[in-house]
């Protein structure tokens, strides 16, 4: 305590900057300000949670500027809060864009947005490997390339890399009518661990009350389930038509349920298709039995157990959704 009565903490500091002024030119300018978003700043949330005082986030800016790594950006910097809001907006509309790939006939395998999302996803994987970690069970920030890249390539990486991988691209499959290329599309699915860890940060960045950061979670992976639900189950009888090419009367009859377009020869749009289908979905994930009313004999054994799997997978996620909050 100083004889004013005020802590240390307390006291007035000047946070330290990366280059002093009058700088010399623009490029230089530039590089100060750029090197200033990659040290922890005082208005980001996780800062005051771990660093604790403006006195901790202004020493961590200090051993961040000494440290001889000048490419690493902190955890807990301006740069990669942006960065993960804006690749979060990308990830969260490719996952309510990809699934509706399945109700088009004949779709792009090259869709540019598609490709955007997956050169985002590789970008993030670079932006991983520059970014501090935290270690010593949580009492310090790790700035050493070796230890941030062994550290990630033994937690995310593999699925980082998986739900980046332009894979439709190269996928054997060239039938319009029944594509199974698009099958590959789940593992885009990877993506939704880094939305949600942003989601609950942005929440508490924005000061959200608890039950409506819950609220907010809970709708959005409802909303992913049942949208990722309605693919599957709409691309299962494309796939086992493709496999099985032969004539099925039951198999024709499953395509017909479903809508697709190749089997009846009729303009079903997109919409139509994904609301029948979505319909389904719903009706078998809560147990209402929408396919009660068709005799069991009329429908092929994979129908069957496909129909199972998504009441039975519908109805533990919706449990896991509403207990574990």
């Amino acid at each position: 305590m100083y004889h004013d009565g005020k802590h240390i903490c307390m006291l007035k500091t000047i946070p330290p900057r990366p280059c002093r002024r009058p700088l010399e030119g623009w490029f230089r300018r530039r590089w100060c300000n750029l090197r200033s978003s990659m040290l922890a700043c005082p208005w980001y949330y996780s800062s005051k949670l771990f660093l604790r005082s403006e006195y901790g986030i202004d020493k961590e800016r200090e051993r961040q500027l000494n440290s001889k790594w000048w490419m690493i950006m902190h955890p807990y910097s301006a740069m990669r809060f942006y960065w993960d809001c804006f690749s979060t907006i990308v990830y969260v509309f490719s996952l309510l864009y990809l699934p509706l790939q399945v109700f088009i006939i004949c779709p792009n395998r090259h869709d540019p947005y598609i490709l955007f999302t997956d050169a985002v996803g590789f970008l993030a994987i670079g932006f991983n490997f520059v970014t501090g970690c935290v270690v010593e069970d949580g009492k310090k920030i790790g700035l050493e390339p070796v230890e941030i890249a062994r550290r990630y390539i033994k937690d995310n990486f593999v699925f980082d890399v998986i739900s980046a991988l332009p894979l439709q691209c190269v996928a054997l499959d060239d039938d319009c009518n029944f594509p199974t290329y698009t099958v590959l599309y789940l593992l885009k699915l990877f993506r939704v661990t880094p939305v949600a860890n942003v989601i609950r940060k942005l929440g508490h960045q924005f000061r959200l009350p608890y039950l409506t950061l819950v609220l907010v979670t809970v709708c959005l992976h409802i909303l992913v389930f049942y949208h990722w639900m309605t693919f599957c189950h709409y691309q299962v009888p494309l796939y086992y038509k493709y496999v099985y090419p032969e004539p099925n009367f039951k198999l024709d009859d499953w395509l017909r349920r479903v809508k697709a377009m190749s089997v009846d020869n009729e303009h079903i749009n997109l919409l139509e298709k994904y609301i029948i289908n979505l319909y389904y979905v719903t009706g078998l994930c809560i147990g209402a039995g929408v396919f009660s009313l068709v005799e069991p004999n009329s429908q092929i054994p994979e129908q069957q157990v496909v129909n199972a799997c998504v009441g039975i997978i519908g109805l533990l996620f919706m449990t896991y959704t509403f207990t574990s909050k």
